[in-house]
């Protein structure tokens, strides 16, 4: 009778390693019942992006286990989840404090950066249109001379905020004079001789 005890407290041992093993992941089916292992602490946006970046960028919600719920929402081990997106979704920067993984945390900052890159883009083509458009030389004026009468570091940062309307473009009127030559570059070579 006490090898069955030892085989019982052997068998104990042996699940409850098990449990410690797993406890840090969990146990999550899609809607077509595959099983995917997460990090215990994941939520429904590390669970989008673990399917595909696409997915996450778009993710707008889910159904676990057929009830509405947030990004936010936490899994648990045995939960079916489904996740919702939407075309006019994209990720915002308070998402990396709602994902738990490191990998969907890579994935918003890289789609992030990609998106901001690509407005600093429109932004560099919106400048130049303008400056057409006000039939100014470019060779009376530097982008340095325009970061600094705008005050802004960096030139990815500077088309982004033309982009995104931060730096107001018909401010350049005060930049420039009424023949199209920079003020600041002209007031630069009278400070120079």
């Amino acid at each position: 009778c006490s090898s069955d005890l030892a085989d019982s407290s052997a068998i104990d041992f042996i699940d409850d390693f098990k449990l410690n093993l797993f406890s840090d992941e969990i146990f999550i089916f899609t809607p077509k019942g595959e099983l995917k292992t997460m990090p215990a602490a994941s939520t429904v946006l590390d669970f989008a992006f673990e399917i595909h970046t696409d997915i996450g960028s778009r993710c707008i919600g889910a159904k676990i286990n057929h009830k509405l719920v947030p990004i936010s929402q936490k899994l648990n081990s045995g939960d079916q989840v489904e996740i919702l997106t939407s075309t006019k979704q994209f990720p915002k920067e308070d998402w990396l404090n709602i994902v738990a993984t490191a990998r969907a945390k890579t994935k918003i900052k890289h789609v992030l950066r990609e998106f901001r890159r690509q407005l600093a883009d429109e932004g560099k083509a919106r400048l130049e249109r303008k400056l057409r458009n006000m039939k100014v030389d470019d060779q009376s004026y530097t982008i340095n001379d325009l970061m600094l009468f705008f005050k802004v570091p960096g030139l990815q940062e500077f088309y982004y905020r033309i982009a995104t309307d931060a730096i107001d473009l018909s401010q350049l009127k005060d930049f420039f004079d009424e023949n199209g030559k920079a003020i600041v570059r002209q007031q630069v070579l009278k400070n120079d001789s």
